[in-house]
């Protein structure tokens, strides 16, 4: 597809954002942004994300409904931009979520948990701390 200069301008901001989001350009009028909106929608170049809470300035109104765009790998491969996509399928790929590690062995915990003997050591519990307790109300005044 070749892209027209205000889809290559959206896109390649879109590239550079920390969340990959597309932002309409304040200068084109409602129904350009539509039409650029649906343009790249159709050719899967952005996606439409919902996320009620952002910025109203990244949404963007497509035939009633506001939405986010971000930019998918077609889209960073239609501005020259190789996506970083294999790298994340590995990570995830050797993810475990049992013990929270990617990618490595997991490591063994070797902190004492307090039943071990310190044979050696002759230093002194430390004193317990006191207890939290609740405030007491104030008393109350009386008219």
């Amino acid at each position: 597809m070749k892209l027209t200069d205000t889809q290559r301008t959206i896109l390649t901001a879109a590239a550079q954002h920390p969340e990959r989001l597309a932002y309409p350009p304040e200068s084109l009028p409602a129904g350009a942004r539509q039409s650029v909106a649906k343009a790249l929608l159709k050719n899967d170049l952005v996606i439409g994300v919902h996320r009620p809470a952002y910025d109203a300035v990244a949404k963007w109104t497509v035939d009633g409904d506001e939405m986010l765009l971000k930019i998918t790998d077609a889209g960073l491969r239609a501005i020259g931009i190789e996506p970083e996509s294999e790298v994340v399928e590995d990570i995830e790929a050797a993810f475990d979520p049992l013990t929270g590690t990617a990618g490595a062995a997991p490591v063994a915990n070797t902190a004492a948990t307090g039943g071990e003997d310190t044979a050696g050591a002759d230093v002194p519990a430390e004193a317990a701390e006191p207890a939290h307790t609740a405030p007491t109300p104030a008393p109350r005044a009386r008219l």
